[in-house]
Order: C-alpha cells, then structure tokens, then sequence
C-alpha cells in the first residue's frame, strides 16, 4: 500500500521469525486505487518505485532470501 513500507518490514519481520527466513513471498508493485480509494489521499495514488525498492529491502534486511527481487 502506498505509504506504508513500515508495515511491510513488520509482516517480514514476522514471517522470517515465525515462520521461515525460507518461506516464499510475494512482494508486488501492482497496486492500483479503485473506486471510492479517490475518497483516501493515503491510498489514492499507485505506489512509487522507491516504496516498492524499499519493500524489497526489507524482506531482504529480515533475511527473507525468497522474497522475488526482480532481475
């Protein structure tokens, strides 16, 4: 979601720990704000590739090797 790269490094921080650092992930850019997301300024916009690359980060950072860097 945009804005909120801190609430993606908590989920990985629980799946590498209370899970697997093994599990797979996930991470997509693809968001996309529909219907009354117009309403929400916080989740009215498309996520910004910085926020994406930072997400990535993060399941990196929490040692989630199968998070699905892109080439």
């Amino acid at each position: 979601m945009p804005g909120r790269v801190a609430d993606t490094r908590l989920v990985c921080r629980f799946l590498a720990q209370e899970v697997s650092r093994g599990t797979y992930l996930n991470l997509m850019d693809q968001y996309r704000p529909c219907g009354m997301a117009a309403d929400y300024p916080e989740i009215a916009r498309r996520i910004t590739r910085q926020e994406f690359h930072e997400a990535l980060q993060a399941a990196e950072d929490e040692g989630l090797w199968r998070a699905g860097r892109p080439a």
